[in-house]
């Protein structure tokens, strides 16, 4: 009774008092997400066409790069124009934020952002409240794509600190407990004793959706059947942040009793594309991004590139994510005319075990980044229990100071009697499978 009088009156009426779209744009995505696919295609091509054309009267990047190449936004004409322009790389970001950022918004309409990244580069970026609200409905949907319905309970296992320390205040708090009805699960430290907590969590909280990282579901889901715990089925869940693999779906499925839809989005761009319960494929989130898979004849894999349409306050155009996909032809059964990616083989983080026997996520360490722009790129290397090498490229402006400030966050990790060595490099190479990964363990 309580989830339907969220849904239907609490939540909405809180949501407008706060002038938050969401749910106007999740009900709008409901409606054209069965659209034909040639329909879909049409839409794209006009939005293509008016962040390009925006982009290119407000901002001094695009419009200067537009120009270097003799593209007019009038040139643009077919879907396959789109190839004409460069693409827009984590390190074009980092040297001409300001130039990226739209000559038509203020300071205060600006919403500051960072991502640490899975490929170890810290990003700073820029958006707007009006795209904020437009990437909650559609994560919104795709939530309910599980059978969750809005108003009902979700659990996070997550861990991204940005996200959780808006809700360190009272009133927050009380928000996201009883309109928004969210609760945390610590997903950077997977001890034993977290791990129990969790499972009393879960079986209070008795949500109808779960949210988390691939791995560490499938680490807790491990922990559960080697315990023989159980905890209430959700609905459904969604999975997010790193690779899906076969077997950690089967694993998750097994420990939850419930199907587990991928997702895959960015901090940059938001959700990209989800899985439905066909689990055959991930539906472009046509309404906002448009998505090309750049390979060749010679494999079937390639880089993952994404066009924004709705970031007006820093147009990310044919941004390279980093991350490696399948493209995909087909149509889901589903019935929905969104395009599909077939897999996204990118987004693995390691495990890092710390001195007392428990493990860290590795995406934890990107975090020691955080606004530290004068480090270009690092790479954190576990070759022993009492030892941890972080490999970095510096970056503009880097001092020895620098050396002290990641040493000093990464102790706050790792424990202080771990012995760190920074190594400055040239160059960290990437793996064959084109995804540079931020922690590598070789401790089983």
């Amino acid at each position: 009774m309580y989830s339907y009088i969220n849904r239907h009156f609490i939540l909405p009426l809180y949501l407008k008092r706060h002038n938050d779209k969401r749910l106007e744009r999740m009900a709008e995505l409901e409606k054209l997400q069965w659209l034909s696919h040639d329909n879909i295609r049409t839409r794209q091509f006009d939005k293509l066409k008016s962040i390009i054309t925006y982009a290119y009267d407000n901002t001094v990047f695009y419009n200067k790069r537009f120009k270097d190449i003799g593209f007019h936004p009038g040139d643009f004409k077919d879907l396959s124009d789109l190839k004409m322009l460069p693409t827009l790389s984590k390190n074009d970001i980092q040297l001409h934020l300001d130039e990226l950022t739209s000559q038509s918004y203020t300071e205060k309409q600006i919403l500051k952002d960072s991502s640490g990244g899975s490929t170890g580069v810290p990003t700073i970026f820029h958006t707007d409240k009006n795209n904020r609200d437009l990437r909650r409905g559609a994560a919104l949907l795709t939530d309910s794509w599980t059978g969750w319905n809005v108003g009902e309970k979700t659990s996070y296992l997550w861990g991204a600190d940005r996200d959780t320390n808006v809700i360190r205040s009272l009133k927050d708090k009380i928000a996201h407990k009883y309109i928004y009805r969210t609760s945390l699960l610590n997903a950077f430290e997977l001890d034993k004793e977290t791990m129990l907590n969790h499972v009393k969590t879960l079986n209070k909280e008795k949500p109808s959706l779960i949210i988390a990282y691939a791995n560490v579901a499938f680490f807790f889901s491990q922990f559960l059947l080697e315990s023989k715990l159980s905890v209430p089925s959700p609905k459904g869940i969604v999975s997010s942040a790193e690779t899906l693999t076969t077997e950690k779906r089967r694993i998750i499925e097994e420990a939850f009793k419930c199907k587990v839809l991928n997702r895959y989005a960015s901090r940059e761009i938001g959700l990209i594309a989800s899985e439905c319960t066909q689990q055959d494929g991930l539906h472009v989130n046509a309404e906002d991004v448009y998505v090309e898979i750049e390979n060749n004849d010679t494999i079937e894999f390639g880089e993952i590139i994404v066009t924004d349409f709705n970031n007006h306050a820093m147009p990310f155009i044919r941004y390279r994510t980093g991350d490696v996909g399948v493209a995909s032809s087909d149509e889901c059964i589903c019935g929905r005319g969104l395009p599909l990616i077939k897999e996204v083989k990118g987004r693995t983080s390691d495990f890092i075990l710390h001195p007392n026997g428990h493990l860290i996520h590795g995406e934890m360490f990107s975090h020691a980044f955080y606004g530290v722009r004068e480090i270009a790129r690092f790479q954190v290397h576990q070759k022993s229990i009492e030892t941890l090498d972080i490999n970095i490229i510096k970056g503009q402006g880097f001092t020895e100071k620098h050396k002290g400030i990641v040493e000093d966050k990464v102790k706050e990790i790792i424990g202080p009697d771990v012995v760190i060595t920074i190594n400055e490099v040239e160059h960290i190479p990437v793996p064959v499978s084109g995804k540079f990964k931020f922690a590598i363990s070789d401790i089983t």
